[in-house]
């Protein structure tokens, strides 16, 4: 059926808002069949007078099926009685209606319910008004919107559940979109709208925004396949360590667009890992450095004596009759009487100087300055060792001690440690209870230094 030439260009004339009247001899019918989407003319209470095919189609109905039908008798039923007052007042607002669009809810003949919109306009012709009823079925995009809502808030929860700091930065516009406990690990109070890269840049500690500020462009350069950074944050009176992770998405002509990843906290992480290398590298019971720490120790002594023409020198202590105290009073007696040892070795230090315990009853010590300096040290921890030790009922314990100073010829840690060990077995040899001074010209007669064995203690 072709649509009536005169209805077609009334309504394609008709400003929006202005009555449409439709004169001559055009049929309703006519006008129906000539609008190409769904489509039906209502009586002033709502009824259907008329409907084309395509909204036949639309609910599933025959064209008889829809007559005499209100409009509202394919909206589902509990939504009727509210359908009805809102086309009430819609068509109560007469010329001014403007093919006005709403939002119903359409029931389709299998069942389905529809999203439908539709306009309402006004239809004079002759004494009697009536209204036109432009349906849309716009199901797939409620569908997709409510697609995207849920995306939307299932990315927001994310955003605020995750336990890494999610972030997405927006190169073009400088803003970055972040999760509350991003803001939470940065130092900075969350909102929901985005914020300037600056606010998180200003917080890097400023050893690290040049190395951070590298990472970043290597991966804007493609140099990079994925964005990774360690740095720290400040945050108050302290800060924090976060690895930042991302990746860089671009347009069709290859120009960065966004970054978008992750921040994780490594705070506790580093502070662990630290309090293990202290606990590596020193002494549990006396809290000293131990072994391994006392050879990095003495190894940084001999490049720095070389490098600024310095002296220093190697204390070797041995504590005399310590296996007679476990013997006679127990190992946990034992066990106080060197963390006593450790406290007055340590008041007995100069500046520069450093203690260490090598392991049972043998401690060491770096003392600056040249074997003079050393001889007074030696002297003051003798003195300190002299009094008894309250803790451990009275007990008095003296020391051993073997020193020897840095030559050009010690090279190695283990050059001058031995040395040391072969004065402390002449101290033991002598008499015990007093020092003893390497001398060069008495060669390596005995014992082994701090990196090798045990020797023959007393």
């Amino acid at each position: 059926m072709q649509a009536d030439p005169r209805a077609l260009s009334m309504l394609a004339a008709t400003p929006v808002g202005t009555p449409l009247v439709l004169v001559g001899g055009g049929s309703l019918h006519g006008l129906a069949a000539s609008i190409p989407e769904a489509f039906a003319v209502l009586d002033r209470d709502g009824f259907i007078l008329v409907a084309n095919q395509r909204l036949c189609e639309l609910l599933g109905r025959n064209a008889s099926a829809l007559a005499g039908e209100h409009a509202t008798a394919f909206v589902p039923s509990d939504l009727r009685r509210q359908h009805e007052i809102i086309l009430r007042r819609c068509m109560g607002r007469g010329p001014g209606l403007a093919r006005e669009a709403i939002q119903v809810p359409g029931v389709h003949a299998n069942g389905s319910v529809l999203s439908l919109e539709v306009a309402l306009g006004t239809l004079d012709d002759g004494p009697r008004r009536l209204y036109t009823c432009l349906v849309r079925d716009v199901t797939w995009r409620r569908e997709t919107e409510r697609l995207l809502r849920e995306t939307e808030e299932r990315y927001a929860l994310a955003m605020r559940g995750a336990q890494d700091g999610l972030w997405d930065w927006d190169l073009r516009t400088d803003a970055m979109v972040v999760s509350p406990t991003w803001c939470a690990m940065v130092g900075l109070s969350w909102r929901p709208t985005p914020i300037p890269s600056s606010e998180w840049l200003e917080r890097v500690a400023s050893e690290d925004l040049p190395g951070l500020k590298a990472d970043i462009d290597a991966h804007l350069e493609g140099r990079t396949a994925r964005f990774r950074s360690e740095h720290r944050v400040i945050r108050g009176d302290s800060h924090g360590w976060l690895r930042a992770r991302g990746l860089l998405a671009r347009g069709a002509d290859g120009t960065p667009i966004r970054i978008a990843g992750w921040l994780t906290d490594l705070t506790a992480q580093r502070h662990a890992r630290e309090v293990l290398r202290q606990e590596a590298r020193h002494d549990p019971l006396c809290r000293l450095p131990n072994r391994v720490l006392f050879a990095e120790l003495l190894r940084d002594a001999i490049e720095r004596a070389r490098r600024e023409d310095a002296s220093f020198a190697v204390l070797y202590l041995d504590l005399d009759g310590f296996k007679g105290v476990n013997d006679e009073h127990g190992h946990a007696v034992g066990d106080d009487l060197l963390v006593e040892v450790a406290r007055r070795l340590e008041q007995s230090l100069g500046p520069g100087d450093a203690a260490a315990r090598l392991g049972g009853d043998e401690f060491a010590v770096l003392a600056s300055g040249g074997e003079g300096s050393a001889v007074r040290l030696a002297e003051r921890i003798e003195e300190a060792l002299s009094h008894p030790i309250d803790s451990c009922g009275g007990i008095v314990i003296s020391a051993s001690i073997g020193i020897a100073g840095w030559r050009e010829s010690h090279v190695k840690p283990e050059d001058l440690t031995r040395d040391a060990d072969v004065a402390l077995y002449r101290a033991k040899a002598v008499g015990r209870a007093c020092h003893v001074v390497f001398a060069p010209e008495e060669g390596v007669t005995a014992g082994h230094g701090v990196m090798g064995g045990e020797g023959a203690r007393g």
